[in-house]
């Protein structure tokens, strides 16, 4: 299981650095889940981004969902065990993005906090942000992406495990392909090679950035703060509920960066 499936994240706007923060009532709802019905009732909050971590609400997991697929988690709050649920419309955007032309229109709605997953609502991918069509280049240092296990193949039997550094040695583009039909690189770590499906593998100075895509309608996650950053000043506000707590929104595009987000293990966060 990746690192971002086994501990608690922090899930960090690119855009304005500030932390996506459960805002609903108080309480597990891990041992009664559907108890409320449908996510459109009194315990359905709006989630929040704030500007740091009141009462560990800006606290995460990613679950994976259990059924098989590799490439879908609910995203549960570590604090109230709520997942977060997808409220927009019907319908997959994914081959119309910016069609809608921004983020403030009727489509645009917030995403909530539910006991369960209605109607795979709580369902949702992490798209790795970077240019699918750069090609890497033979002779750099290569790392695992953070997303490395959701991509169908090879990548968890080659030698790389998270933060070994190896050398891309082969482009599938310069041989023939080592598995028919699957753009791969060759990557020597230790004296052993291995070929690494598209996706698994990036430079050091990728950054682990992704868009939450919904399962469901293909929206994107979507950050609708304060454009001001907030990484250097955190806990200034002093709590969620502010006029600068907008609800976090679904958009059907990336537009002005505010559909980026970094996974952040709080582990690795010193306040």
């Amino acid at each position: 299981m990746p690192w971002y499936a086994t501990g608690t994240v922090f899930i960090e706007s690119v855009a304005n650095e500030r932390y996506l923060s459960e805002a609903g009532p108080d309480g597990r709802v891990g041992s009664i889940r559907e108890r409320e019905g449908g996510w459109t009732g009194k315990n359905n909050k709006p989630v929040v981004s704030a500007d740091d971590d009141y009462y560990n609400r800006a606290r995460w997991k990613l679950v994976p969902t259990g059924d098989g697929d590799r490439t879908e988690f609910f995203i549960e709050s570590a604090v109230t065990e709520r997942y977060l649920v997808e409220t927009g419309p019907d319908g997959k955007v994914g081959s119309i993005r910016g069609r809608e032309g921004g983020w403030t229109g009727n489509n645009n709605k917030p995403v909530v906090s539910a006991d369960a997953d209605y109607y795979n609502r709580a369902r949702w991918k992490l798209v790795p942000t970077f240019d699918k069509n750069t090609r890497l280049v033979v002779g750099k240092r290569v790392r695992l992406m953070p997303n490395f296990k959701q991509v169908p193949g090879k990548a968890t039997e080659g030698p790389l495990r998270p933060g070994d550094v190896g050398e891309l040695i082969e482009d599938y583009l310069t041989k023939e392909k080592a598995y028919k039909g699957l753009d791969t690189y060759q990557v020597r770590f230790n004296g052993i090679t291995h070929w690494y499906e598209e996706g698994t593998i990036g430079y050091l100075s990728q950054p682990d950035e992704f868009f939450i895509e919904s399962a469901v309608t293909e929206r994107y996650l979507f950050e609708a703060g304060p454009e001001d950053k907030v990484g250097s000043i955190r806990g200034r506000e002093g709590g969620w509920k502010s006029e600068n707590n907008t609800a976090v929104l679904t958009a059907d595009a990336n537009y002005y960066d505010r559909a980026k987000w970094k996974i952040v293990p709080v582990a690795v966060v010193r306040h």
